[in-house]
């Protein structure tokens, strides 16, 4: 990871006081090839990382921030077999694929992210949020009053490794088919869509009963 900044060090030791930097870049890079070996990663499964992260901002110029992310993985999962649970790689040996992009200017973050596998097709997002910066132009935030355009289609989606995170439920099978729309402002947002499952099953742990 690499770091600069725009510091005039001679004029602070010249004049005797320091400012803060006009401006600021950084370039980061992540790459974890075994993440069931890693903290609070390894909640999540066994796979890899890959991440790339590009920041520029500060007062004097016109922040940007640009990441993307890759990770192949099996999802860590518990199976029910009568009042015993199991642990398992979920996902039959089919891992998950996410492929996440963000680019943020001044105004605007734009985002784009693609989620496949587990024996299912693909759940794609894209979206643009509106963001403001922070006085030092350091990180953006969300703009309560700003327009929101988020779309989710599902095509032929996998919900296995999402649902059966939910406590209580175990030896999870859907497919889900349909697009959700998020509009309107970060404040007050508007959901519209629908969804279609196919071929569901679930355990509920608590009565035994499978639906």
């Amino acid at each position: 990871m690499s770091i600069s900044l725009e510091t005039p060090v001679a004029r602070w030791a010249e004049e005797g006081r320091f400012e803060t930097p006009s401006g600021f870049r950084a370039r980061g890079r992540l790459g974890i090839e075994a993440i069931e070996k890693f903290p609070y990663l390894c909640e999540y499964g066994s796979g890899s990382l890959h991440t790339e992260v590009e920041l520029d901002g500060g007062r004097s110029v016109e922040p940007l921030l640009v990441m993307t992310v890759d990770s192949t993985f099996l999802p860590r999962g518990v199976r029910q077999e009568g009042r015993r649970k199991v642990p398992v790689r979920s996902c039959e040996g089919d891992p998950m694929r996410v492929h996440f992009d963000l680019n943020a200017d001044g105004a605007t973050a734009s985002s784009s992210g693609r989620i496949e596998g587990c024996k299912g097709g693909a759940t794609i997002v894209t979206g643009r949020l509106p963001v403001q910066w922070q006085s030092l132009g350091v990180l953006p935030a969300l703009r309560d009053d700003g327009d929101l355009q988020v779309l989710a289609r599902f095509e032929g989606a996998q919900l296995k490794p999402l649902i059966d995170r939910i406590p209580g439920v175990r030896n999870t099978d859907a497919i889900a088919h349909g697009e959700f729309s998020l509009t309107g402002t970060v404040a007050h947002p508007r959901i519209g869509g629908n969804l279609e499952v196919k071929g569901g099953r679930l355990l509920l742990v608590a009565t035994g009963q499978e639906l």
